[in-house]
């Protein structure tokens, strides 16, 4: 089955550096080719990859996007403002747009959500109700519970750099979770 991968960068990032508890680098914490081929192995063959983030991410690492692109994932870079609290860009918003458009665009059979925000609940039911498959990928400890309750989650955790078996065997301690629908 042909998929699109679409990943929320700011959602890894956060995730992984609550549990890292140092700064993320995307090219390296996560272990792409790892999951992309784990994918493949339950049938999937990824056409679409992209990480959809705002610039304030490569701000400071710009080689972090160019590595990414050179894995074959796509770097989108959403508007974005910095705010006194941070940066707030439109990452989710452009994230579900371009998902939807992809699913009557593209070819796909199966949309990879890489993220545990809830915000992506309209893009998985719009799949599902297209006739697509849906999957997220996700650190389990922070992935919505509704999320959790209607599709197959991949714990995104065991492609992290805390995977003892990152460049070993990454699929000997692989956990889903697996929901019927």
């Amino acid at each position: 089955m042909k998929a699109a991968v679409l990943i929320d960068g700011e959602n890894v990032v956060m995730c992984l550096k609550d549990t890292l508890g140092r700064k993320v680098q995307l090219d390296r914490d996560i272990d792409w080719k790892g999951f992309f081929e784990y994918l493949a192995s339950l049938g999937y063959e990824v056409i679409i990859a992209r990480i959809y983030a705002n610039p304030f991410i490569f701000l400071k690492n710009p080689h972090i996007a160019n590595n990414l692109e050179r894995m074959g994932i796509k770097v989108v870079l959403a508007d974005s403002t910095m705010k006194e609290n941070g940066p707030k860009s439109t990452t989710d918003t452009t994230m579900t747009a371009e998902g939807i458009r992809m699913l009557y665009e593209r070819p796909v059979d199966t949309v990879v959500i890489v993220s545990g925000d809830r915000d992506f609940l309209p893009l998985a039911e719009t799949a599902r109700e297209l006739g697509r498959t849906v999957l997220f990928a996700a650190f389990l400890d922070s992935t919505a519970n509704i999320l959790k309750n209607r599709y197959q989650v991949i714990n995104l955790l065991n492609f992290s750099a805390l995977n003892v078996t990152f460049d070993n065997n990454i699929y000997s301690n692989v956990e889903e979770i697996s929901v019927q629908g």
